[in-house]
Formats: C-alpha cells, structure tokens, sequence
C-alpha cells in the first residue's frame, strides 16, 4: 500500500477530503499542516491533521519512506520546500482554483483566462488602486490562511511547478490549459475531484426533488469575480416580486466591495435583498438553497464547483455567463444548464427528466463511487511509474 503524505490547507474542504482518502482504504495516509503562528485552527481536527513546523515539514519531505507527497493546493507547502522533496518521492497537486486563477505570485496567474470583472463592478474602484489593495490583500490571506511567509519569487514558482509529477484540476481541461501555458509544467493528468462523500449516491438518484420556494441564490461568497451588481442589474426586470435575493457574502478580502454589494442589492430589491456574511454550515447552506429555484454564479472562471453540482443535484436551474469557464464546461459534459444572458429572462422550466439526466451525470462523474474509482486509477499509474522508475535505476 503506497504511503501518502498530504499537505494540506485550514479549508473547509479537507475534512471531507480526509473522510474520502481514509475510508477508500486504498493508501496509508497521514495530514500535515504548517503553521509558524498561533493562529486558531478554523476547520482543520488536530487529531486528525499533524499542526507541524516548516523545518519538521523539510524532514518529512526527505524521508523516503513516503511513497507521495499530495498538495492539497499548490500553496500547501512553501514553493522552497516543493522543490527539496526527495526526488525519490512522487508528487501530487490537487489543483483548487486560488491557486491558478488568483495566484498572488510575481508571475501572476498561472491560468490567465483574461478579463474576469465586469464592467460595473469594475467600476466600484480606482481600477489600479483597487489592484494594489487586492494584491496586499491576496496575499495577506495567503499568509493568514497558511501561516507562511508569502515572500514568493517568480523563480520559485517556476521551480516548484517543474517539482509536480501529477496534476488534478478541477476541471479536466485544465490539464491542457497549464500544459500550453507553462513551459516548465511537465506533469501527468490524473483526477481526483473533491467532494462531501455523503452526497450524490446512487441510491439516492430517485429522492423527491425538495424545493420549497422560488427565491434566487446570487453567488456564492464575498469575491468580486462573481460580479454581483453587473449581474443584478442583468436580471432585475425580470425577478419575481416576491422572490428574495439571497447572497451569501462570507470570506470577505475588501469590505468595502461587500458594503456596495449590500448597497446596490438594497436599492434594486429593497428587503427582498438579503446578504449573509458569515459562513453557514452544510446543511444550513442546503436548507437555504432550497428555498430558492435558481443558483446564479457570474464567474468567468472555474469556480464554486460543490454548488454548481448541489444545486443541479437538488433541483435548482443553474445559470452562468456564457462565456464562462463553468458554462462551457458543464455544457460540453451534457449538463442541462442556462446562460444568465439569454435564459434568464425566459424563466426557463427545468423537468423532472432534465433533473435526472442531471443527477445521472452528477453522480458518474462525482460520486464518491467515482472518487474511490479516480483514486484506484491514480495508484495503478503511480504504481507503474515508481516501478519503471526502479527498473531503469538499476539497468
């Protein structure tokens, strides 16, 4: 059984990720995180996750006794350190989306899809003063979230990014977009997606569909990449009166932006607009979620992926720029999805038939079934490598 070790992020993401890993049984896995302040741990079980120093950290990676090293973002570890692992060891990045659209790095993004702010949500700022606060801020939640120092040379990513063996993005086209992007990425293409291993069973395929009201989900955080006031004022002549716009506005880098949010929200739908600044746990989440029939996303990016799926999974119309990341994709997998610019004013019906074709989907591709099938897949290619790496070693 290969021996894995994951670095890991203070995300809500990765208990779920741990839950998956442990119960496949397939690996020997044990979790670190480095943090080098007293900040407090947010979602992160001690008991279960290793709270280690970056020189700890250095050691580990130059044991051999570890088969993979697995990060869990490409900012899980300091790029110094990626590039000292054991040359022996195998490395796996798990790509989130932080980590390639929004990389605070000298070399900026390493996925750069162009223009991702629309024009009036553009316009809430000093275009080059707003760049300067939100790069500081970028990288003070880097620096926040992994209690690292965030001094970051073009050099090192470079270098850190040629260390990665094998890569999973979230989209799988995403493989292909780093490979022509990046000279020096020279990884292979697995896939691992992460996922709640609760959700999407297949004996749950047939569960009645449980929408109680007909109120919108506008976006999914605080982040200015979802454009909430260009999109609001896209869909304002055509809300129905007694829907509520609900926005949950959680991980908030500018304040400012969440305060005109709440502002224009307010002017365009009165009390109907209702903002939620904290984060909400996943059944709260679920339970307001399905309160509405609608999830709008107005990101040009890969983004807010465990929402897309929840909400196609439970029933609601999802609807997404056109030219977006997530419409193209979703759309060429088979999904039933809906642009905002040409649907939403239609009020499109989303049937019974295209809800299953849907969860049909959802659940082949991002099932825990399927995750426990990609990691299976994963180990018969590392397996393969580590033996022809052996085989050529001793010729």
């Amino acid at each position: 059984m290969l021996k894995f070790a994951h670095f890991v992020i203070d995300d809500k993401f990765i208990p779920d990720s741990i839950k998956c890993f442990d119960g496949a049984k397939l690996t020997c896995n044990s979790y670190y995180y480095i943090k080098e302040n007293n900040a407090e741990l947010q979602f992160l079980d001690s008991n279960k996750v290793k709270v280690i120093s970056k020189q700890v950290a250095a050691d580990i990676l130059s044991n051999t006794s570890i088969d993979v090293v697995c990060l869990h973002s490409l900012y899980s570890l300091p790029f110094d350190l990626i590039c000292m692992i054991n040359k022996n060891i195998k490395v796996i990045w798990y790509a989130w989306g932080f980590d390639l659209y929004s990389n605070p790095a000298p070399t900026g993004p390493l996925l750069d899809i162009g223009e991702k702010i629309m024009p009036i949500t553009k316009s809430l700022h000093p275009s080059e003063k707003w760049k300067t606060k939100l790069l500081k801020k970028s990288k003070e939640v880097i620096k926040k979230t992994l209690g690292l120092s965030s001094d970051i040379t073009s050099d090192k990513v470079f270098s850190a990014l040629n260390r990665i063996d094998y890569f999973s993005g979230v989209f799988e086209n995403e493989f292909d977009m780093l490979s022509e992007s990046q000279p020096l990425f020279r990884a292979k293409k697995v896939i691992q997606n992460y996922i709640h291993p609760e959700e999407f069973k297949l004996e749950d395929i047939d569960m009645p569909i449980k929408l109680t009201g007909h109120n919108i989900l506008l976006g999914n955080s605080a982040t200015y990449h979802i454009n909430h006031v260009d999109i609001m004022y896209q869909i304002k002549d055509y809300v129905d009166v007694t829907a509520k716009i609900i926005t949950p506005l959680s991980y908030q880098i500018v304040p400012a932006y969440v305060e005109q949010v709440i502002k224009e929200g307010k002017h365009l739908f009165g009390d109907n607009f209702v903002p939620l600044k904290g984060y909400l746990p996943f059944d709260e989440y679920t339970k307001i979620m399905n309160s509405c029939d609608s999830l709008i996303l107005g990101q040009k990016q890969q983004a807010a992926t465990c929402n897309c799926l929840t909400a196609m999974w439970n029933g609601l119309k999802l609807f997404l720029p056109k030219d977006s990341m997530n419409y193209q994709y979703y759309s060429q997998l088979g999904f039933v999805v809906f642009s905002i610019e040409k649907d939403f004013s239609k009020k499109p019906m989303l049937s019974k038939d295209d809800i299953m074709h849907n969860r049909i989907l959802i659940e082949k591709l991002y099932s825990y079934r399927a995750w426990v099938r990609d990691l299976q897949n994963t180990i018969e290619l590392l397996e393969t490598d580590i033996v022809e790496k052996n085989n050529n070693t001793y010729e």
